[in-house]
Protein backbone atom coordinates (compact mmCIF):
# COMPACT_ATOMS: atom_id res chain seq x y z
CA UNK A 1 0.00 0.00 0.00
CA UNK A 2 1.36 3.39 -0.95
CA UNK A 3 0.37 6.20 1.40
CA UNK A 4 2.70 8.81 -0.12
CA UNK A 5 3.57 10.45 3.21
CA UNK A 6 7.04 11.66 3.92
CA UNK A 7 8.83 14.20 6.05
CA UNK A 8 9.38 17.77 4.95
CA UNK A 9 12.89 19.04 4.22
CA UNK A 10 13.05 19.91 7.95
CA UNK A 11 12.41 16.31 8.94
CA UNK A 12 8.87 16.83 10.23
CA UNK A 13 5.57 15.38 9.11
CA UNK A 14 2.82 17.86 8.39
CA UNK A 15 -0.07 17.71 10.91
CA UNK A 16 -2.67 16.61 8.34
CA UNK A 17 -0.53 13.60 7.38
CA UNK A 18 0.21 12.84 11.02
CA UNK A 19 -3.52 12.79 11.73
CA UNK A 20 -4.19 10.43 8.81
CA UNK A 21 -1.37 8.09 9.83
CA UNK A 22 -2.72 7.97 13.40
CA UNK A 23 -6.24 7.25 12.10
CA UNK A 24 -4.90 4.49 9.87
CA UNK A 25 -2.96 3.00 12.79
CA UNK A 26 -6.11 2.98 14.92
CA UNK A 27 -8.06 1.27 12.12
CA UNK A 28 -5.30 -1.33 11.64
CA UNK A 29 -5.21 -2.11 15.36
CA UNK A 30 -8.88 -3.12 15.17
CA UNK A 31 -8.85 -4.81 11.75
CA UNK A 32 -5.35 -6.25 11.40
CA UNK A 33 -6.50 -9.87 11.16
CA UNK A 34 -8.22 -9.06 7.85
CA UNK A 35 -4.98 -7.61 6.47
CA UNK A 36 -1.88 -9.28 7.93
CA UNK A 37 -1.24 -12.84 6.68
CA UNK A 38 -4.39 -12.65 4.56
CA UNK A 39 -4.71 -13.67 0.94
CA UNK A 40 -7.15 -12.78 -1.81
CA UNK A 41 -10.40 -14.70 -1.63
CA UNK A 42 -11.98 -16.31 -4.70
CA UNK A 43 -13.89 -13.05 -5.22
CA UNK A 44 -11.90 -9.84 -4.84
CA UNK A 45 -14.67 -7.23 -4.99
CA UNK A 46 -18.39 -7.65 -4.49
CA UNK A 47 -20.38 -6.26 -7.41
CA UNK A 48 -23.47 -5.77 -5.24
CA UNK A 49 -21.80 -3.36 -2.83
CA UNK A 50 -18.53 -1.57 -2.25
CA UNK A 51 -16.92 -4.45 -0.35
CA UNK A 52 -13.53 -6.06 -0.86
CA UNK A 53 -12.64 -9.56 0.30
CA UNK A 54 -9.65 -11.18 1.91
CA UNK A 55 -9.32 -14.59 3.55
CA UNK A 56 -7.17 -16.29 6.11
CA UNK A 57 -6.77 -20.00 6.72
CA UNK A 58 -6.59 -21.01 10.37
CA UNK A 59 -6.38 -24.32 12.17
CA UNK A 60 -10.15 -24.22 12.69
CA UNK A 61 -11.04 -23.37 9.08
CA UNK A 62 -11.11 -20.43 6.70
CA UNK A 63 -12.21 -16.93 7.63
CA UNK A 64 -13.42 -14.57 4.93
CA UNK A 65 -13.34 -10.83 5.57
CA UNK A 66 -15.63 -8.39 3.78
CA UNK A 67 -14.11 -4.91 4.03
CA UNK A 68 -16.96 -2.48 3.59
CA UNK A 69 -16.09 1.03 2.40
CA UNK A 70 -19.62 2.50 2.52
CA UNK A 71 -22.12 1.92 5.32
CA UNK A 72 -25.48 0.84 3.85
CA UNK A 73 -28.46 3.20 3.93
CA UNK A 74 -30.77 0.35 4.93
CA UNK A 75 -30.72 -1.96 7.92
CA UNK A 76 -29.14 -4.79 5.97
CA UNK A 77 -26.00 -5.49 3.98
CA UNK A 78 -26.32 -7.67 0.90
CA UNK A 79 -23.17 -9.54 -0.13
CA UNK A 80 -23.44 -11.34 -3.45
CA UNK A 81 -20.41 -13.65 -3.33
CA UNK A 82 -20.51 -15.60 -0.03
CA UNK A 83 -22.52 -18.79 0.28
CA UNK A 84 -23.49 -19.52 3.87
CA UNK A 85 -23.48 -22.97 5.40
CA UNK A 86 -25.66 -24.09 8.30
CA UNK A 87 -22.88 -23.14 10.73
CA UNK A 88 -21.78 -19.79 9.27
CA UNK A 89 -21.30 -16.99 11.77
CA UNK A 90 -20.82 -13.29 11.12
CA UNK A 91 -19.16 -10.70 13.34
CA UNK A 92 -17.70 -7.24 12.83
CA UNK A 93 -14.12 -6.73 13.95
CA UNK A 94 -14.00 -4.38 16.93
CA UNK A 95 -17.68 -4.94 17.82
CA UNK A 96 -18.97 -7.58 20.21
CA UNK A 97 -21.75 -9.89 19.22
CA UNK A 98 -22.94 -11.80 16.19
CA UNK A 99 -24.98 -10.52 13.26
CA UNK A 100 -28.01 -12.41 12.02
CA UNK A 101 -28.29 -13.13 8.32
CA UNK A 102 -30.43 -14.86 5.75
CA UNK A 103 -29.31 -16.90 2.77
CA UNK A 104 -30.07 -15.70 -0.74
CA UNK A 105 -30.35 -18.24 -3.54
CA UNK A 106 -28.30 -19.31 -5.43
CA UNK A 107 -25.58 -17.35 -3.65
CA UNK A 108 -25.27 -14.40 -1.36
CA UNK A 109 -26.35 -13.35 2.09
CA UNK A 110 -28.31 -10.51 3.66
CA UNK A 111 -26.72 -9.41 6.94
CA UNK A 112 -29.11 -7.67 9.32
CA UNK A 113 -27.53 -4.52 10.72
CA UNK A 114 -28.76 -3.51 14.16
CA UNK A 115 -28.79 0.11 15.25
CA UNK A 116 -25.29 0.66 16.62
CA UNK A 117 -24.58 3.71 18.75
CA UNK A 118 -21.78 5.94 17.52
CA UNK A 119 -19.73 5.20 20.65
CA UNK A 120 -19.78 1.45 19.94
CA UNK A 121 -19.07 1.43 16.22
CA UNK A 122 -15.40 0.48 15.76
CA UNK A 123 -14.64 2.84 12.87
CA UNK A 124 -16.01 5.70 10.85
CA UNK A 125 -14.09 4.98 7.64
CA UNK A 126 -14.34 1.27 6.80
CA UNK A 127 -15.82 -1.76 8.54
CA UNK A 128 -14.71 -5.39 8.41
CA UNK A 129 -17.20 -8.25 8.64
CA UNK A 130 -15.73 -11.64 9.51
CA UNK A 131 -17.55 -14.58 7.93
CA UNK A 132 -16.65 -18.01 9.27
CA UNK A 133 -17.53 -21.45 7.99
CA UNK A 134 -18.75 -20.45 4.52
CA UNK A 135 -19.26 -22.98 1.75
CA UNK A 136 -16.05 -22.64 -0.24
Amino acid sequence: MLMNVGPTSYGTIQPIYEERLLQFGKWMKINEEAIYKSKPWTTQQDNATNAWYTMQKTTSGTNVYAILLDWPDKNYLYLNAPVASSSTSITMLGYSGYFSYSKVQPSGINITLPVISFSKIPSTDAWVFKLTDLKI
